[in-house]
């Protein structure tokens, strides 16, 4: 063999070799990589669910209650969703002073300002291409339909369960509202999962994240004992004991 058949032997191998390397690379590095991405969605998800906490407190501070949209209330403005009133305490004051409050949330007049996207209310879990329900921001976050819904006007010492053991939000994986929708809530003792009534998150593992009512966010999942479910949906159920979650 001539040295220059040799030294093309050499690099074709050392080629080969390289490539090889990079598949076995590959193939035991994408999974990681992909978790990791995964784990940075869901920890961001945390983080927009823990400043809705901080601002449901903030607006409770300043008005006695959590936000409320029902019709006559007297801790946000009638006929708007929770994250409406909750606006102001999320840094998007800009919106919520552009809202006509005479008027209702699907009013005409105030649909430029529901078409606008709250950065706070999407989950990086969710397919970017969901943004929007129709025409309007979409929310990828619910309300605890026993605390948050539009016939509601909920104050902390109304939660005899406690703050600890009762829902207030949660992620959904589907069946979006837009976030100034006022019935965008949903009952927790309907179950986790992927259902367009449940809590659930969008990512691939069967747990979600969820916002109790003292503010601190809890990783919960889909197989949770229901009764232990059902006694964290209700701020007064006078349950012996909520259960492990």
């Amino acid at each position: 063999m001539s040295t220059a058949s040799f030294v093309f032997l050499v690099i074709g191998l050392v080629v080969v070799a390289v490539s090889l390397m990079a598949f076995v690379s590959a193939v035991f590095l994408l999974p990681a990589v992909h978790q990791l991405h995964t784990t940075v969605k869901r920890n961001h998800s945390k983080s927009n669910l823990e400043e809705i906490g901080i601002a449901m407190h903030n607006f409770h501070d300043a008005r006695g209650a959590f936000p409320s949209g029902v019709k006559g209330s007297k801790v946000g403005i009638p006929e708007q969703s929770w994250m409406t009133n909750l606006l102001p305490f999320v840094s998007q004051s800009n919106l919520f002073e552009a809202l006509n409050p005479e008027k209702a949330w699907s009013a005409p007049e105030n649909q430029d300002v529901f078409s606008n996207i709250v950065p706070g209310y999407l989950s990086p879990l969710a397919n970017p291409a969901e943004r929007l329900v129709g025409d309007l921001g979409a929310a990828h976050y619910a309300g605890n339909s026993h605390l948050l819904g539009p016939d509601k006007e909920f104050k902390i010492s109304q939660i005899k369960d406690g703050t600890s053991n009762t829902i207030l939000a949660g992620e959904v994986a589907t069946g979006f509202k837009a976030w100034g929708d006022p019935s965008n809530v949903r009952d927790p003792a309907e179950g986790l999962g992927k259902s367009a009534n449940q809590f659930g998150s969008s990512g691939e593992t069967a747990v979600t994240l969820i916002l109790l009512a003292d503010g601190s966010v809890r990783t919960i999942a889909f197989d949770i004992e229901q009764q232990t479910l059902k006694s964290l949906a209700t701020p007064n159920g006078k349950e012996d004991s909520v259960g492990d979650f």
